[in-house]
């Protein structure tokens, strides 16, 4: 049975993830399934690092993947290769060199999508 503190938790994780409360995760987590899967012992590892920076277990993180699935009605991310102009772009240092001065605020907002090659 899940406690009022169980379900605080679980909103607050949904409002830092933008997902809407009217989603599968809300609180009706007695009619739960369990879902099982085989993931790559690495990977394992390293997404359970990851996840814990956000406070979430990866069961939490398959329901709220599962949620964004639901809300978009699709994947929530485009599993498209990148365009060869964006590898490039990356790659180019007289871009990366632009971005890290954005990032520092040199480059003023009418100068943004300019850079020197």
């Amino acid at each position: 049975m899940n406690t009022d503190g169980e379900r605080d938790v679980v909103l607050k994780r949904l409002i830092s993830a933008q997902i809407e409360p009217n989603c599968a995760l809300m609180p009706t987590l007695s009619k739960t399934e369990l879902f099982r899967a085989r993931i790559d012992r690495g990977r394992k590892a390293r997404t359970e690092m990851i996840l814990k920076r956000y406070g979430l277990t990866p069961g939490e993180a398959v329901n709220v993947f599962f949620a964004k699935v639901e809300e978009v009605g699709g994947l929530p991310f485009d599993l498209r290769p990148e365009r060869d102009e964006t590898r490039e772009l990356m790659e180019n240092p007289g871009f990366l060199a632009h971005l890290e001065r954005m990032r520092a605020g040199k480059v003023r907002y009418t100068e943004a999508d300019k850079f020197s090659e």
